[in-house]
């Protein structure tokens, strides 16, 4: 008897002992998040200035920071931006502002990439501006 219950301490110990404190419980989800801007489409002219929203979304995880910020290609020089806020804490909006800084003589396509950096993960989306003159209407 006494050998049955030495043999089920033994098996019990080691049971015990080859599970990890914490292996039982399930990891947390590592974080993630999403960006949209709406409208994705904007026409402007010089000294003009059009506002539109960034919103990042949690998809996953626990929240973190998140920084935003905008480019444009070097060639592009028609427009300057800026986001307000430029940084927060999933789920949160950021209004972009686009200011068309020089006149052109025919429409001109620039594309402005917002991008999100946060705990290692990096998102972007474009949003397609167009440029007009004045005297195009």
């Amino acid at each position: 008897m006494r050998l049955r219950h030495f043999i089920v301490l033994c098996l019990l110990v080691v049971a015990l002992t080859a599970i990890p404190y914490g292996a039982i419980t399930k990891p947390p989800s590592e974080f993630d998040f999403d960006i949209s801007v709406s409208p994705l489409e904007l026409r402007i002219k010089e000294g003009e200035k059009i506002m539109c929203t960034v919103t990042v979304t949690l998809t996953h995880g626990s929240a973190q920071p998140v920084s935003l910020t905008t480019s444009t290609p070097p060639k592009n020089a028609h427009i300057s931006s800026s986001l307000s806020p430029s940084s927060g804490i999933p789920t949160f909006s950021s209004t972009l502002t686009v200011i068309g800084i020089s006149d052109v003589t025919e429409p001109v396509i620039e594309s402005l990439i917002v991008t999100g950096n946060g705990e290692g993960k990096i998102h972007s989306i474009t949003v397609m501006v167009t440029i007009s003159s004045h005297c195009m209407g």
